[in-house]
């Protein structure tokens, strides 16, 4: 009887680490990743570091985002396959010959932004009853 129930408890054990991995999977966007991506999701050309930063500012003040909260943003993005990049080929004088990093977003990207402003459009309908 105790073998049994000790099999019970390591299959929920087990059945415990499998949904924790699951929860893993999810995909999860921080603030400043959630406004890089609706950013990206609404342009037809691809965009560098300090576009989406003058898009970010021109529309939610609130959300003064710096180039050192922007590239580990971005970077983060890319990691989990929800932002592209690549180098652009200028390199004008004006700019001491650097090259300029181009993002866009990817389908699952895109997938994962809808999916969170699902959520958050689902939200806003709920009425909690006091």
């Amino acid at each position: 009887m105790t073998i049994g129930l000790n099999r019970d408890i390591a299959l929920d054990k087990t059945t415990r680490k499998k949904r924790s991995k699951e929860k893993k999977k999810k995909l999860k966007l921080s603030t400043i990743e959630e406004l890089i991506a609706t950013i990206l999701s609404n342009q037809s050309n691809d965009l560098y570091g300090l576009q989406v930063i003058q898009a970010i500012d021109s529309v939610a003040d609130e959300y003064s985002v710096s180039f050192g909260s922007l590239y580990p943003a971005l970077q983060r993005l890319e990691n989990k396959g929800i932002v592209k990049s690549y180098w652009g080929e200028d390199t004008p004088d004006n700019r001491g010959g650097a090259r300029r990093r181009y993002y866009s977003l990817t389908e699952k990207g895109k997938d994962a932004l809808n999916r969170i402003q699902g959520i958050r459009n689902q939200l806003s309908t709920v009425k909690v009853m006091s």
